[in-house]
């Protein structure tokens, strides 16, 4: 028996098991390849299906541009822009030299836009050179153009008049001026808009920009390179590239003057108002955009200060003037900390018996230079700057405290009035100042009477009513001031919880001349002893006023025939000489009928 050869076995052995390592890694390459073979399958089956579903214009073409292969949304957008032609008109004219550049520079994608009917179209090219076919992208563009452009045109002008805006204009202008050329500022702002505002609302105040700004418009078409812009608000603008002399632009102003002469018909009304205008000029008052602007604005401000309904161009003395206002609005900010602010007290006299049942404080300001500052200027600049409040709140503190301690000196108890600013009676902590105001100076509420002008009542009426109702919740007295100058609504002014009429005095002062004025104090008159309200008449000056307001049965009286404001030592005088009274204010109830026996003027006058 022949014996057994293990090398030769071990060879063999190990051949075999070589054989089978490369059968194996064969069949994981195999494996591997198959695997891949179908995932390539299945990318191929999804992007067969891609151009199918793909909501943009999808289209393969030849090098030469010729259409092989067109998706629904290619064959869609056609038929939308031009239902008679074929696929391929949707391609762009140029398609072809695109192909030939990307092929000679080696590239594979090109975007472009063009025009095709009416329309904006996008094209984007992915060459694929192996396999000499090329894929389309087609987008429509034209929507987006179309708000691009107009967020463009809103970029550059307002909104409501379609003017151009203050961006467009601070353009051009530096435009101009880099190139060395004239030109001239003009500033225009609408007088008595605010009060437009707060009486007729938002939409008449926009009714009335947009007349305005037909009507410059209108006229600047007759000016050489003239043009119009909204800035903000009630502030417009005319750039004036070629009136860059003072004497054409007082010309152009005075044109401007008439052009605002007729009436405006806002709202079923014909409403009549002006402008205040302001110029400067480049290159005499400034060389770039911003200092011309703010030398047209310092004289505005001028204009504005001294009514309105003018003209000023810029010298440079406006700006000593615009410092002096700069500091005395500071000082004023500061007026009551530094105890500058004084009262004075007007007495209300009762038409019944002469009496003098109340007082109104009024506010004065003593500057530590420049002495007491009239009232015309330094209220304006306080409801302007804000510190109107601030003021407010400290008159109102001082007037209850005052009240209280004439009565704790053992003096008559007397009504005290104040009179809140608009800015003020629209604050949201109002009540809780009067409430604070009562209980730091122990006043009872009934002496003290809180005056809101007619205006301020019938800004916002809802509003108005709910803080009348908390102040009156308190238990003090309510005065609509200036009454008859507003547009009140009377059935607004039954559901205001007033207890008195303030007539204002303009009508008072002319009614002995003026027919008409005479007839709407009458009314007044009457319209408060209707209602069951006291109706105060203020401007009374002379005897025939008082006469016919004695006649016409007016409640109460106050005005120089009287007394002028008095100081607090006058004040205490008057009161020293009145003879005791019930400790009640004198309020008239609503429904009841007020007689009086003949009136007499009290007899301390100043």
């Amino acid at each position: 028996m022949q014996s057994i050869d293990m090398t030769e076995i071990a060879a063999w052995l190990a051949a075999i098991s070589v054989v089978l390592l490369l059968l194996m890694n064969v069949g994981i390459v195999a494996w591997r390849i198959l695997r891949r073979a179908h995932a390539a399958a299945r990318i191929r089956r999804r992007l067969a299906l891609f151009p199918e579903r793909n909501p943009q214009p999808v289209l393969s073409v030849s090098f030469d541009g010729q259409v092989r292969y067109a998706n629904p949304a290619a064959r869609m957008l056609v038929t939308r822009l031009h239902p008679d032609a074929t696929v391929d008109r949707l391609l762009p004219s140029d398609l072809s030299a695109h192909i030939t550049a990307l092929l000679n520079t080696g590239q594979s994608d090109s975007h472009w836009e063009y025009l095709y009917q009416a329309s904006v179209l996008q094209c984007s090219v992915h060459c694929m050179e192996d396999l000499g076919v090329c894929h389309v992208y087609l987008k429509d563009m034209t929507a987006q153009h179309a708000a691009e452009t107009l967020l463009g045109h809103h970029t550059l002008h307002d909104m409501l008049t379609g003017l151009p805006n203050q961006r467009a204009f601070n353009e051009r202008l530096a435009a101009t001026l880099a190139d060395g050329a004239p030109a001239a500022v003009l500033l225009l702002h609408l007088d008595r808009f605010r009060a437009l505002m707060e009486t007729l609302g938002h939409t008449s105040g926009e009714t009335l920009l947009s007349a305005v700004a037909k009507r410059l418009t209108g006229m600047m078409t007759r000016t050489p390179g003239g043009a119009v812009h909204r800035f903000e608000g009630a502030l417009f603008a005319v750039f004036c590239p070629r009136l860059t002399d003072a004497a054409s632009l007082a010309d152009l102003a005075a044109q401007v003057k008439m052009l605002m002469l007729p009436a405006f018909h806002i709202d079923g009304r014909e409403l009549y108002f002006s402008l205040s205008m302001g110029a400067s000029r480049a290159p005499e008052d400034g060389s770039d955009a911003a200092t011309l602007l703010r030398c047209a604005d310092t004289a505005l401000q001028h204009v504005k200060r001294e009514g309105g309904d003018g003209f000023q161009s810029y010298v440079p003395a406006l700006d000593a003037q615009s410092v002096e206002r700069l500091e005395l609005e500071h000082a004023l900010t500061h007026s009551a900390a530094r105890g500058e602010l004084t009262l004075r007290y007007q007495p209300q006299i009762r038409v019944g018996d002469g009496r003098m049942i109340g007082v109104e404080a009024l506010v004065r300001w003593r500057h530590p230079t420049r002495g007491e500052i009239p009232l015309g200027e330094f209220i304006p600049l306080a409801e302007s700057s804000g510190a109107i409040v601030t003021i407010g709140e400290w008159v109102l503190r001082t007037a209850c405290e005052r009240a209280q301690a004439w009565q704790a000196a053992g003096l008559p108890p007397i009504t005290i009035a104040v009179n809140l600013s608009p800015r003020q009676f629209r604050s949201s902590n109002l009540v809780q100042q009067v409430k604070t105001s009562l209980q730091q100076s122990g006043l009872d509420a009934r002496w003290l009477e809180i005056e809101i002008t007619e205006s301020a009542a019938m800004h916002d009426i809802e509003q108005a009513a709910a803080t009348l109702d908390r102040l009156k919740a308190l238990g003090v007295q309510l005065a609509l001031d200036d009454f008859g100058t507003g547009h009140s609504a009377l059935a607004w002014l039954r559901r205001f919880p007033v207890d008195k009429l303030k007539l204002d005095q303009s009508f008072v002062r002319t009614m002995e001349q003026d027919s008409a004025n005479a007839a709407i104090v009458r009314a007044v008159v009457a319209l408060g002893r209707e209602l069951g309200l006291v109706v105060l008449a203020e401007g009374v000056e002379d005897a025939g006023q008082l006469a016919m307001l004695r006649a016409m049965r007016c409640d109460q009286l106050q005005g120089y025939l009287f007394s002028k404001p008095l100081t607090e030592a006058q004040m205490l005088e008057w009161l020293a000489a009145l003879p005791p009274q019930n400790a009640t204010p004198v309020v008239k109830k609503r429904g009841e009928i007020y007689e009086h026996p003949t009136a007499r003027v009290h007899p301390l006058r100043s």
